[in-house]
């Protein structure tokens, strides 16, 4: 009865102090959150802070655009939870990022690696905007987003690990790709010859070499080849898979290294 009584007094407390202060609070973008806890019988109000939505309009939920001037590396390595949009272009090269300030303003560029100063509650992922004239290795993680645009260069190196997913137009005479976790790498859009593959995990690329492949997948990972490049080796373990697009065998193609052809598909 007394826990009862206290639980109750409670209640007209804060109901009170809802009253009073709610048209304040309001006027503040603050609402009233409800949540249980697996591990009692009580539910756990709190306080939030609207204006951290993510679906609020962002010159409501504190979002700023802030530049930065790429400092000339040739690699570019994304530390930040990020939507990326890479044009290669003549000129100094800068980074643009928006997202909400509280993370913006913690973002670093050293190295031509983008870092949090220090780790933050707020896992809004920021959009940034780069463009740079001669960057050739690309490096993401996460669930991180990379647009590579109009790249242009004798080689493009592309690391990726977690859920990142990467999207590469333009022309490399030599493609370097390393994929692991469950991340996906659409090169669909790239002129290239060479192509020098390692992915695992369950991670799946798409290009179109011309020249040749050299290809090893492991894990459940899946290779898919646009084109029959004149020279072919294959090196697959676990689940792991070669796919064909062009439904045969053109005349003059290479033949995977270790495993034959069992099918118009799959090696």
């Amino acid at each position: 009865m007394i826990a009862v009584a206290g639980f109750l007094a409670g209640v007209v407390a804060l109901a009170g102090a809802a009253a009073l202060g709610g048209p304040d609070l309001a006027s503040r973008n603050w609402e009233w959150f409800v949540d249980w806890h697996d591990r009692d019988d009580h539910p756990r109000r709190e306080w939030r802070d609207r204006d951290l939505r993510q679906d609020r309009p962002a010159n409501e939920a504190g979002e700023i655009t802030r530049e930065l001037t790429w400092d000339g590396s040739t690699k570019a390595e994304f530390g930040i939870p990020a939507s990326v949009e890479f044009t290669q272009a003549a000129g100094p090269g800068k980074v643009t990022i928006h997202g909400p300030k509280e993370v913006v303003d913690l973002v670093r560029l050293t190295n031509g690696r983008l870092s949090l100063e220090r780790p933050t509650a707020n896992q809004a992922r920021l959009r940034v905007v780069m463009t740079a004239p001669a960057v050739t290795r690309f490096e993401v993680g996460g669930d991180d987003r990379l647009e590579i645009r109009d790249y242009k260069q004798d080689r493009l190196e592309v690391v990726a690990s977690g859920s990142s997913d990467v999207v590469v137009s333009g022309q490399a005479r030599e493609v370097d790709i390393e994929l692991s976790g469950s991340g996906e790498a659409d090169l669909t859009g790239l002129v290239n010859d060479d192509a020098d593959v390692d992915i695992s995990g369950s991670a799946e690329v798409t290009l179109a070499p011309k020249e040749s492949a050299s290809l090893e997948v492991s894990g459940s990972a899946t290779a898919r080849l646009l084109t029959r490049p004149k020279r072919l080796e294959t090196d697959v373990a676990g689940a792991g898979s070669v796919i064909f697009d062009d439904g045969g065998k053109a005349a003059g193609a290479g033949t995977p290294a270790k495993t034959p052809t069992r099918g118009p598909q799959e090696t």
